[in-house]
């Protein structure tokens, strides 16, 4: 499902939204909706999601992590990573900061969302850490939340929109 927040921000930018790069794609559900709406979308992601997208044009689907991924430079105008920083260590989120960067034009955008981690070998990156990380791309919006995962279990949500200016 996509979140509100995303939908408000795509409300708004749509127009300038023509080259996507969805890491983590998991379902494929914003790779799915951005092709719909006439995006070009490659969707990456560490499990092979090949079949959901069999039937949808737009979309060049990669079994690979950002780790190693190509990130194509000055070239996407929009990168989303949701439910996928906190797998990485903050020294790989370092080093994959710089390559999405470069991957996007000026005036494009990064959409992260993270959550404190639910296991313990996942890594809890905090949206000052992730602006830090980020040091090149201004921060123009930020939301937290908090969801109900099981009964009396919540985690902290946090969606981050980047500009490259």
């Amino acid at each position: 499902m996509l979140d509100q927040f995303f939908l408000d921000f795509y409300k708004k930018e749509k127009n300038n939204i023509k080259e996507v790069l969805d890491v983590g794609t998991g379902k494929g559900t914003y790779a799915l909706f951005l092709s719909s709406n006439g995006a070009n979308v490659e969707a990456i992601d560490i499990v092979d999601s090949s079949e959901i997208f069999i039937n949808s044009s737009g979309i060049k689907f990669t079994q690979e992590t950002i780790l190693t991924y190509a990130i194509k430079k000055n070239y996407f105008d929009l990168i989303i990573t949701r439910s996928v920083l906190h797998y990485l260590k903050p020294d790989e989120v370092q080093k994959i900061a710089f390559r999405i960067m470069s991957g996007l034009k000026n005036g494009a955008f990064l959409y992260i969302e993270t959550m404190t981690p639910s296991h313990e070998d996942r890594y809890l990156h905090l949206p000052l850490d992730l602006v830090n990380m980020f040091n090149g791309l201004y921060l123009r919006e930020k939301v937290e939340e908090v969801r109900e995962i099981e009964k009396g279990k919540n985690h902290f949500y946090w969606h981050l929109i980047f500009v490259k200016r």
